[in-house]
């Protein structure tokens, strides 16, 4: 489903209201699914956004792992869990709006 995302967080670190209210959402179709993550030697629910316009799954934010459903109002929902770069685990919150 197409989506529009705020990041809430910066390599772990919140992200302050008056730097987010300055940042544009990126857009792309949002998808939630298990898969298993070989590192840690079990399923993980993952959350992803990819680029309607390319051919092929092409991610446009790092895929959320563990990743949860925290609350759902209109058509907007945040989901947490948390994102791998360069080989390190970051807490990560994604504010999203739907269409």
């Amino acid at each position: 489903m197409k989506a529009h995302l705020h990041q809430l967080r910066a390599k772990g670190a919140f992200i302050t209201a008056d730097v987010l209210r300055g940042m544009k959402p990126i857009t792309g179709l949002l998808s939630l699914h298990e898969r298993k993550d070989y590192r840690l030697g079990r399923v993980v629910r993952t959350a992803r956004l990819v680029d309607a316009n390319v051919p092929g799954d092409v991610d446009l934010v790092p895929e959320l792992m563990d990743a949860q459903v925290l609350g759902i109002r209109d058509n907007r929902l945040t989901i947490a869990g948390y994102e791998r770069l360069d080989n390190q685990d970051f807490a990560q919150s994604w504010q999203i709006e739907l269409g």
